[in-house]
């Protein structure tokens, strides 16, 4: 079990997790009622944190890698084939993310 804990502290997660910070922002529908609101609203919150001393990237995403959370999830069917027990239906999970996040990534 040692030896597996160790493996995984090397392997390369695909983003550099160094001077990283996360944080959650849940906001209240009473005060963003509609998608665009929100919208909005975490646009200005990202324009004022990209400009604070010592950040280089700054980007929003549904989900922080490695982090469970709510997806947003899609049933869909393959053309051409019958559409299966409503049990074993295929799913989609969506992730969203702005750009900054997807070149940080990289």
């Amino acid at each position: 079990m040692v030896q597996s804990f160790r493996r995984l502290q090397g392997l390369d997660l695909g983003f550099r997790p160094e001077k990283l910070l996360t944080m959650e922002l849940p906001l209240s529908p009473q005060k963003y009622p509609t998608r665009a609101q929100e919208v909005v609203f975490m646009e200005e919150v990202l324009a004022r944190v990209r400009i604070l001393p010592g950040v280089e990237a700054a980007g929003m995403t549904t989900n922080v890698p490695l982090q469970r959370g709510v997806t947003l999830d899609s049933i869909y069917d393959v053309e051409g084939r019958p559409p299966r027990d409503p049990s074993e239906v295929p799913v989609t999970a969506h992730r969203m993310v702005t750009p900054a996040i997807s070149r940080r990534s990289a």
